[in-house]
């Protein structure tokens, strides 16, 4: 392997990425610090606060105004909003059926929601948790924890 640059991400401003190459493959790779969400912007704890703010909120349209304010400084039609959270709530779905399905031997009477397995580990940063716990199952999970294919619904 051998360094081929990096790139800014969006949010969090500030934030470059490594990137390597990898002769045996031909491709290049990207070196993700453990914090940052795969294929989505921003870190894990904020798409985690999305996936919160739905729960919280009863639906994916109550939660559109928490979400993204109207008053507020990024601003973005309400369907479009809904769009970009819906894909957040159904990534971290996936991600956490996944891993309940992956390790039934911790997590065999646990619930995939948010809640329970945040009760379950004792966290309030639950996708970094879930993130470090399957780390070695990366390369299968999905979006935002992992780096397997985005789920489309």
């Amino acid at each position: 392997m051998s360094k081929h640059g990096s790139y800014g991400r969006v949010r969090p401003q500030g934030v470059r990425v490594a990137r390597f190459w990898c002769p045996l493959a031909g491709v290049s790779i990207s070196l993700l610090p453990a914090f940052l969400a795969a294929r989505l912007q921003g870190t894990l704890d904020e798409v985690e606060a999305v996936v919160v703010a739905v729960e919280q909120a009863g639906s994916v349209a109550a939660a559109v105004e928490v979400v993204y304010p109207s008053d507020g400084e990024r601003k973005i039609g309400p369907v479009c909003a809904a769009r970009w959270i819906r894909r957040r709530v159904h990534a971290v779905a996936a991600a956490m059926l996944a891993i309940v399905t992956l390790m039934p031997e911790r997590f065999m009477s646990v619930t995939p929601t948010l809640g329970a397995l945040r009760a379950a580990l004792g966290t309030k940063r639950l996708l970094f948790a879930l993130r470090a716990i399957a780390s070695r199952h990366m390369g299968s999970l999905p979006v935002p924890l992992g780096f397997g294919a985005r789920v489309e619904h």
